[in-house]
């Protein structure tokens, strides 16, 4: 006879919320699309049976052909690390192999948990009932597995064997059940004393019996034949014996039962156990309480929302709550619902080329982000999330090794960046997604957030999807200045934004979290020499060093990036007069410097000081209020070259006899793209003669008198507003004479001001005509006659100027008809 088929229900699904709210949702679906279409409702509920059915069916699968994929893809990919490793052994690979083989014997773990839930699942279901799995049992039971002798507590000894027990639901004459104190509500007893091997163990042998706890209990519970002899045997010498009470000592289809009932009650504790992990996870990486069911509900229900500024993706940073980051396929995820907000909706043009830059350099194709989409019912399927309710800026770092980058590219963009969001403040977190280690100058991005940074590979420690609350996505490029020559040779940027107001707003904050105050230090004038210990050295430092102190009369001082602590650095050059360096990243410190002072930056021979102007960009951005000088190396035999080094210390043995010949005879490094220019590495890492009386010479040129105090001034001042009430008044005296009157009053802000020169400035222009009339006038009104005609209509356009570079902004538009 065959066995009529039957489907079994994987019974975990239903413990997964995700599946179970798209279940009641398909359900609900169900009836709403077949209620009013089918006549019979015995028909109608009979149907939703399948139905049911077939989705839970099609969950499954999908489950399982996901984790057969993975299994296959992580077997395959440990085998491809495996022979990466033995060729190369590294720290990388064998990172990556471990990490591998982990995920790995998880896949295994959680198969083999599967069947043993099966497993047990049929204990459960067929453990009471008259079936197979009973005869099989019952076959194997026989007279010879008996407790062969037990002394009764009053001493007597009763020699009659035990194997009614197997048979019997009371306890035979002469064996005294006694109750465990603790377990006296579960009705657990146990035996006075027992004879293994024909010894007598005594009750007292029993070491710390009340000590034993429930889970001890079930554990036991497992051993099915417990009534046979060597069983016995084998717990008295473990000197554990648990039995029964009458009414369930020998059911070992009751201990199934129960056994089945903890099952399905650790599972559910594992559930509850594995959400208080993750939130555990969540409130250690944030020291923020954290209700997982309501931050998971909210992901289901209202999905990714992105809304973000700019209109390209060169100057976009946008705000997203619930995006996700898979850390296995290092990708971010949107996750789709009906509550989802995505602005600008780009549809593909999101993919030319990106969304938006990570870091703050423009256009740079290995800074881009973007993300993938998924619909949120996906979740059922993936990894539980872990949930960062930090609010999150997340970035890159363009190249945290070079100080120079580490300023300009990611410490000023993320300060403003935080500025201009206010959620974005002390208590948010940074993340660096562009996958460097932290870098020497690590330390520094710690200031600008209360909690520690983390970097891409440390998220892989976090789980295996991680879901920000709120989080913010790229950087600000308005306060950098420079571009690096990736598509044309480099430069000042063509449109500056950034100030150096701006510039010492951030340098003051700096200061403050290195604990340097702006007035601390000694009040007597002194030069920083920084001087460089690897390459592009100064080879007369010394005498440099001797010769500016005589002829400034000043001390001199010289710090370098490898003796000194960076705060040690900072605190010399924020009351220094004068900052002396090669060519480098380390003058970036110079935005530390006092108003007034002095930047001399030197260059060896052959590299143009006109094509490198990064530091005298930084020096003469307006209220940087810096003096500039560069010097230039150029006498070739000041000069001492490396071309057997290394190709990136300056090298080039790698190029051909005429290339090499070419380089050394040319006498300047031509304008070139970055970054692996071979004639620029030579010439930037040569050392250095400096010549002395040259270098005196062009500081004096530009400091032509005592260094400038270092009182802080505000030079550039505020600009003036609109002028008011401006009026015209059109005269003719005769048919070719005109005049035009022009009255106005002050802006309203200057009565508040202190301004040295007000000016106006004046323009008329004839209407249709594409030419016009500027003048400049010191006072409030003014009759125009030169080349007034009469019968035209002119319009005149009146604005004030402070200090004659201040410039106002325009007056309406005047009419005036002669």
């Amino acid at each position: 006879m065959t066995r009529p088929w039957t489907w079994k229900l994987n019974s975990q699904l239903l413990q997964d919320k995700l599946i179970t709210m798209s279940l009641a949702d398909d359900i609900t679906e169900y009836f709403t699309l077949n209620d009013s279409s089918v006549s019979s409702p015995i028909t109608l509920w009979a149907a939703h049976k399948p139905v049911t059915r077939g989705k839970l069916i099609a969950i499954a699968t999908a489950r399982k052909k996901q984790h057969n994929r993975q299994l296959m893809d992580t077997i395959s990919e440990i085998g491809r690390l495996e022979t990466l490793h033995k060729q190369n052994p590294t720290p990388h690979y064998l990172d990556q192999l471990t990490t591998a083989r982990a995920l790995l014997k998880r896949l295994s773990h959680s198969a083999t948990a599967k069947a043993l839930t099966w497993t047990k699942q049929k204990y459960y279901e067929k453990g009471n009932k008259a079936d197979s799995m009973l005869a099989k049992r019952l076959q194997n039971l026989t007279d010879t597995k008996r407790v062969s002798k037990i002394r009764t507590p009053d001493g007597t000894m009763s020699l009659s064997p035990l194997s009614p027990i197997l048979r019997n639901k009371l306890f035979p004459p002469g064996l005294t059940p006694q109750h465990y104190a603790h377990f006296e509500d579960r009705d657990i007893v146990r035996l006075g004393h027992l004879y293994p091997n024909g010894e007598l163990l005594q009750y007292a042998d029993i070491p710390n019996p009340e000590t034993l706890t429930t889970f001890d209990y079930f554990r036991y519970l497992q051993l099915r034949s417990f009534a046979a002899t060597d069983t016995v045997r084998m717990m008295c010498q473990r000197h554990y014996i648990h039995l029964m009470s009458s009414s369930a000592i020998l059911s070992w289809i009751n201990d199934d039962t129960v056994l089945w009932k903890y099952v399905k009650l650790w599972e559910q504790y594992s559930i509850i156990e594995e959400e208080l992990d993750l939130t555990r996870q969540s409130e250690e990486l944030s020291q923020v309480r954290i209700d997982y069911q309501a931050a998971l509900y909210a992901l289901v229900e209202d999905g990714t929302r992105m809304v973000c500024t700019g209109r390209m993706h060169t100057d976009r940073v946008c705000r997203f709550d619930s995006l996700c980051y898979s850390t296995e396929a290092e990708e971010f995820v949107f996750f789709h619902s009906n509550s989802s907000i995505m602005l600008p909706n780009l549809g593909s043009r999101r993919f030319q080329p990106a969304l938006l830059d990570l870091s703050s350099v423009d256009d740079h194709n290995t800074q881009y982000f973007n993300f993938v989409e998924l619909p949120a019912a996906a979740l059922k399927f993936m990894p539980k999330p872990v949930f960062v309710p930090d609010v999150a800026l997340i970035m890159n770092r363009f190249n945290p090794d070079n100080l120079m980058h580490v300023f300009h590219d990611d410490l000023l963009p993320i300060f403003y960046t935080m500025q201009q969001f206010p959620d974005l403040d002390m208590e948010s977190r940074l993340f660096f997604m562009e996958g460097w280690s932290e870098g020497q100058h690590f330390e520094l991005y710690r200031f600008l957030s209360n909690k520690q940074p983390l970097l891409k590979e440390q998220l892989k420690n976090l789980g295996r999807l991680l879901c920000f609350t709120k989080s913010y996505v790229g950087l600000t490029k308005l306060t950098t200045w420079y571009q690096y020559g990736f598509v044309q040779p480099q430069g000042p940027k063509a449109n500056i934004l950034v100030s150096g107001n701006e510039v010492r707003h951030f340098a003051k904050f700096m200061m403050e979290k290195l604990n340097i105050s702006s007035e601390q230090g000694s009040t007597d004038d002194y030069i920083v020499l920084f001087s460089r210990t690897l390459n592009r050295l100064i080879v007369n430092e010394a005498e440099l060093l001797l010769a500016l102190a005589q002829e400034f009369q000043m001390k001199t001082i010289t710090v370098s990036l490898e003796d000194h602590s960076f705060a040690d650095i900072v605190r010399l050059i924020s009351n220094a007069s004068m900052l002396v360096s090669m060519h480098g990243a380390q003058l970036v410190t110079s935005l530390f410097l006092p108003k007034g002072a002095v930047v001399v930056e030197l260059f060896p021979f052959a590299v143009n000081h006109e094509h490198y102007t990064p530091y005298k960009t930084l020096a003469i951005l307006p209220g940087m209020e810096l003096q500039y000088v560069a010097w230039q190396n150029t006498e070739e035999e000041n000069t001492i070259t490396y071309p057997d080094r290394p190709w990136e210390q300056g090298g080039i043995v790698h190029l051909s006899a005429a290339d090499q010949e070419r380089i050394m005879k040319n006498k300047e490094v031509p304008r070139h793209l970055c970054c692996r220019n071979p004639e620029w590495l030579f010439r930037i890492y040569q050392d250095t003669k400096v010549n002395v009386s040259s270098l005196v010479q062009a500081i004096r040129n530009v400091v032509k008198t005592k260094l400038v105090s270092r009182k802080q001034r505000w030079v550039n001042g505020p600009y003036p507003g609109k002028v008011r009430e401006a009026k015209c008044q059109a005269s003719n005296q005769g048919t070719n004479v005109a005049k035009l009157s022009v009255s106005w009053q002050i802006p309203w802000n200057l009565k508040y001001l202190k301004v040295r020169d007000v000016k106006y400035e004046v323009w008329i222009q004839e209407q249709g005509e594409n030419s016009y009339m500027p003048y400049i006038l010191s006072h409030q009104n003014h009759t125009f006659s030169e080349n007034i005609k009469p019968s035209t209509t002119y319009l005149v356009w009146i604005r004030c100027i402070f200090n004659k570079n201040l410039l106002g902004p325009f007056a309406d538009v005047l009419l005036c008809s002669t």
